[in-house]
């Protein structure tokens, strides 16, 4: 993807400015949809090494758009995420490079109550979770369309993705997703854990399914935007760090 000019420097000065008061525990900052579009890889870095992950944002617009599609969608998760005497969609300084424009934003990967949905390329597996992601590839390099799972496991391929980004980014039924992911750990297409020298802060899945509804779907809705970064010759390496970018 090509990179945006960087924010102007007295535009990002006064950024800096609005932020200096939220690296106190009582001061919540707020970054814009169009500021997040602005800002370099260099300045995020800047803001990181000056406020720390103490700093308190609230989560720009498009963000809270999605938490509140979730909150309509699937009323437990919200809850379990943001629910309490907390005002919500608060969150540290140190997300910041996830909420940029073309990254996956603040993944659903901390739940307590409720069953964690999230997956990275480690939980592909290296025969059959391989192979469908091969075969999907091939399917996009000849401009087809996926089936749903077909479109999950490229998506877990190239990030960290949850169902409920998943669900939204393709505008598809959250109940029919829900079926196809637990039918993909069924078939031995992804892992419900990581091995223990592979694994990432991702939490582990413990459940498991049996049906799903095979249908074609297109990259993406007008939900979010999506990018097409990663060499399709790429899996295995992939496999082995997926800690790259987060691409919706």
């Amino acid at each position: 993807m090509v990179s945006s000019p960087p924010m102007n420097s007295d535009t990002f000065s006064l950024l800096i400015h609005r932020l200096d008061p939220a690296n106190t525990a009582v001061h919540i900052a707020e970054i814009s949809d169009a500021e997040m579009s602005e800002l370099s890889a260099e300045q995020v870095q800047e803001l990181l090494a000056r406020f720390g992950s103490n700093t308190l944002i609230r989560l720009p617009e498009r963000e809270q758009q999605f938490f509140e599609w979730l909150r309509q969608h699937d009323a437990p998760v919200w809850e379990d995420l943001w629910g309490g005497d907390q005002e919500p969609y608060i969150v540290s300084l140190g997300y910041l490079s996830d909420l940029l424009p073309g990254r996956r934003g603040f993944l659903i990967c901390d739940l307590a109550e409720q069953q964690n949905f999230i997956f990275s390329s480690h939980n592909i597996t290296h025969d059959e979770g391989k192979l469908m992601v091969d075969a999907a590839l091939d399917v996009l390099a000849a401009n087809g369309r996926l089936t749903m799972d077909q479109a999950f496991m490229v998506e877990v391929w190239r990030g960290p993705i949850d169902l409920w980004r998943f669900t939204y980014m393709y505008g598809v039924s959250l109940a029919e997703a829900k079926r196809m992911i637990l039918w993909l750990i069924s078939e031995g297409a992804l892992l419900l854990t990581v091995p223990e020298e592979d694994q990432t802060p991702s939490p582990e899945m413990n459940m498991m399914g049996h049906s799903v509804a095979h249908h074609p779907i297109a990259p993406a809705s007008h939900h979010a935007e999506m990018e097409m970064e990663q060499d399709d010759d790429d899996f295995d390496n992939e496999a082995e760090d997926n800690e790259g970018e987060q691409q919706p």
